[in-house]
């Protein structure tokens, strides 16, 4: 029980003391940002929470490629055998989701573009570039900002947003 006159954090009511829950929208008086969003928007939060697990199942498969290479050219097999197995597991989690996007011509050339150039990145680097040359750095930021790149164009990009949302729609999750 609150012990004071307090304001609801989700529609501003003000509520008497030694009450915990809003008389005018039922939220909790000690609700979290979270049981805050959820409470003034139940689809809204549920949406989000739903672009969240899509943006962190479609990186894993995005970046596998790359640290494929990465792992077979510098001899750490059992790191690549690992990833397999867990691009495997990821794989038959996330079947829907795959075959959603890849169904889709710019996502599938998309997606192939972007995992072309990390892995022709880290295969110069690894193949042509020395450890003690400039080029190391300028290797590097090419692959960070082309992450940068990537993560505005599948995720928050017109196009990208529009993938997502008709992915929400059909599996209303």
């Amino acid at each position: 029980m609150v012990g004071y006159r307090w304001t609801c954090n989700a529609c501003s009511a003000s509520n008497e003391a030694n009450t915990d829950i809003c008389a005018q929208c039922g939220c909790s008086a000690t609700a979290s940002g979270d049981d805050i969003a959820r409470h003034i928007d139940p689809e809204g939060y549920k949406k989000k929470e739903a672009e969240k697990i899509y943006e962190a199942s479609l990186a894993r498969f995005l970046f596998s490629p790359f640290f494929l290479v990465l792992f077979a050219l510098t001899g750490r097999l059992e790191m690549l055998g690992l990833l397999i197995i867990s691009v495997v597991i990821s794989v038959r989690a996330n079947i829907e989701l795959i075959k959603f996007n890849f169904s889709n011509m710019w996502f599938r050339r998309t997606f192939l573009t972007i995992s072309a150039l990390l892995t022709l990145l880290i295969f110069a680097r690894i193949g042509f570039i020395s450890d003690d040359s400039s080029l190391v750095g300028w290797i590097a930021f090419g692959i960070v900002l082309l992450l940068v790149i990537t993560y505005y164009i599948l995720f928050k990009s017109r196009r990208g947003k529009e993938l997502f949302d008709r992915y929400y729609q059909k599996n209303g999750s």
